[in-house]
């Protein structure tokens, strides 16, 4: 007879493959309620700051958002010296998969009433390397509403273009505007830049906007400043900077390390206007200007009580001397290109006339004149028989007083009597200023301003809360946002305000992009984006939501501006729908719920029959033996 063999062990494997058998279904029905998360496509995105912070915190949470819609995002942190070249570059067209971006975290600075760089930055004639639209934004509307806007003389007229301009960029958004950051603004309780702004004629809801047009960096409003001392004593005003000026001539002046205290002053500044409670450009050595109807020619009409430091006259020579200076390429002005693309040539009228010639209508050259970056007028009866090309070498734009040169000639309130490099300046108020008189009372508000030069941070918040200094520079207040509240907060000697940058912080988008290039989805990102949360959470309220990329404190952001950004997602899946995505291909089958008991009902089941095969099988086979 035929013998099987058999045993215990083989009843055992017996009742394991009967089990994995019967337990078969209920895992692939487990397995195919775990399917992974899907998405529509992937976006990289390019960030130009390294290490925790705001921004590692922003891209994460975008990251989070836009899942939320089927996007995925991949982020990329990387040094400036990577970022640069990928977007700004000759890579700009490209995405991240041919060697460029796909989106990014950005920003752009404007100047208070400048709109030349609106049209740089947002109009297709702006495409890199002639430009800063490296979004690839081409909008037929929008670029007519720049066009318009940088060659229209009448305000009004300016605004409304603006408006245009606004809302395409809404419409049709090259970026997501995120917000308008703020910047804490500290000062020691003897310097009152609140009383000033009152003084100078600003509303409180104005000085809450703009407390910084106090600054002792704009000296020219000294006759407002409202500084506390003992009778009798200087009154000595002590602020900080990184490091020394770089340069101390206008016309040199490019960067924020550059200052106007003891400077020559401009024919324009950026000033505050009363009537309608916005910055614009406003007379200051220029007591008006005129445009010709043709709009081909500026004419400035200079006040004829202005005097050197040494005491000559200031004339429409020095004007016309120095805007030849920055024109000519031999001098290698920073406002070179502005300059010298604008205007054809200077013309001197009179003594206190004269015209400036050009080659377009340029409305906005009067932004391009505010000092002191380029708009300072020097001293042509002291610099003139300097060769051009030897300015930037010249005592005065890189040196203080000394025994060979024991003074230095501007036109300001404030004269520069000593420079102690890596250490200080010191300015002393200069009494025969035509100001003191025109806007005050003649009498000086300030005695002395000293600048210390204090490369770290902390060290100057340090300084001011030990009360060696009543101001600091923006640079020293940038990095040390949290600090100063809580340093504020804890010292009586101290005020704290905020105010509103002139910056737009962005989410760009590369609209060479195949589906950055459809507008839904663009809009879909926007709307699925939680901008409220950043600011509140990750900025701890250190930004307003924006509008748009023209600040709500510009002198040319419209009375009738588009909405922000409302954090929707379900709108923002309307969106992605309407661009052609349909949600039902990235919904995973429906979990299927069974109560613990039951699912263990197969395998016990398969345990029991293995168990019977296996003891029936051994008994038979004994049998037979």
């Amino acid at each position: 007879m035929y013998k099987v063999t058999f045993n215990k062990k083989a009843g055992i494997l017996t009742a394991i493959v009967a089990t994995v058998l019967l337990m078969l279904p209920q895992i692939l029905v487990m397995s195919s309620a775990q399917t992974p998360e899907e998405y529509f496509f992937t976006l990289n995105l390019v960030c130009p700051y390294i290490g925790p912070g705001a921004e590692y915190d922003k891209s994460m949470q975008l990251k989070a958002d836009l899942a939320e819609i089927g996007i995925n995002v991949e982020v990329h942190f990387m040094e400036k010296a990577e970022y640069y070249p990928r977007v700004w570059g000759l890579s700009f067209d490209k995405t991240w998969d041919e060697g460029g971006w796909d989106m990014d975290i950005g920003r752009f600075g404007w100047r208070q009433t400048g709109a030349m760089w609106f049209e740089g930055c947002f109009s297709s004639v702006g495409f890199p390397p002639y430009g800063w639209d490296y979004f690839g934004w081409k909008n037929g509307i929008a670029d007519l509403a720049l066009k318009k806007g940088w060659t229209t003389i009448d305000w009004d007229e300016r605004m409304e273009h603006y408006e245009t301009f606004l809302w395409q960029f809404y419409l049709d958004p090259p970026a997501m505007s995120e917000y308008w950051p703020l910047l804490p603004y500290p000062t020691s309780t003897r310097f009152d830049i609140k009383a000033s702004a009152l003084k100078y004629g600003m509303t409180e809801e104005d000085f809450e906007l703009s407390p910084w047009i106090m600054s002792p960096y704009t000296p020219l409003l000294a006759p407002y400043w409202v500084f506390k001392g003992e009778p009798g004593e200087k009154r000595i005003l002590v602020t900080s900077q990184a490091a020394d000026p770089p340069h101390m001539l206008g016309i040199f002046s490019s960067s924020g390390d550059d200052h106007d205290i003891g400077m020559s002053e401009p024919l324009i500044y950026t000033g505050f206007d009363p009537s309608d409670h916005k910055m614009k450009p406003m007379p200051w050595l220029a007591e008006r200007w005129e445009w010709s109807e043709d709009g081909l020619a500026l004419t400035f009409y200079l006040r004829d009580n202005v005097y050197w430091h040494d005491g000559v006259k200031l004339t429409a020579e020095d004007v016309a001397w120095t805007i030849d200076v920055i024109i000519d390429p031999e001098t290698k002005a920073a406002a070179h290109g502005d300059y010298s693309s604008l205007i054809k040539s200077t013309e001197v009228i009179d003594e206190t006339t004269v015209t400036l010639h050009l080659y377009t209508v340029s409305p906005d050259l009067t932004t391009v004149l505010i000092g002191p970056w380029g708009g300072a007028i020097a001293p042509k009866h002291i610099l003139g028989d300097v060769p051009r090309d030897e300015l930037m070498s010249h005592w005065m734009n890189i040196e203080g007083p000394s025994a060979e040169n024991p003074e230095y000639v501007g036109n300001g309130p404030y004269k520069l009597v000593e420079w102690k490099k890596n250490e200080y300046q010191r300015f002393v108020a200069w009494p025969e200023w035509w100001g003191w008189e025109e806007f005050g009372d003649g009498e000086i508000t300030v005695d002395e301003i000293i600048v210390k030069i204090i490369p770290d941070s902390s060290v100057a918040l340090t300084a001011l809360e030990a009360g060696d200094l009543d101001h600091l520079h923006s640079y020293h207040i940038l990095p040390m946002t949290a600090e100063i509240k809580s340093v504020t907060d804890r010292s009586p000697n101290l005020n704290y305000n905020v105010y509103p940058m002139q910056t737009i912080r962005f989410i760009g988008f590369n609209l060479f992009h195949p589906q950055l290039n459809n507008v839904f989805v663009r809009r879909a990102i926007c709307h699925a984006h939680n901008n409220q949360r950043v600011i509140d959470e990750l900025l701890l309220g250190m930004g307003i939501a924006a509008t748009g990329p023209i600040p709500n404190t510009h002198s040319l952001y419209p009375p009738n501006p588009p909405p922000i950004w409302e954090y929707d997602v379900e709108l923002a899946k309307q969106y992605m729908e309407m661009a052609g995505y349909k949600y039902e291909y990235l919904e995973p089958p429906p979990e299927l719920i069974i109560p613990l008991s039951a699912s263990l009902y197969p395998g016990i089941g398969g345990l029991i029959v293995g168990i019977i095969v296996g003891v029936v099988a051994d008994r038979y086979i004994k049998a037979e033996k």
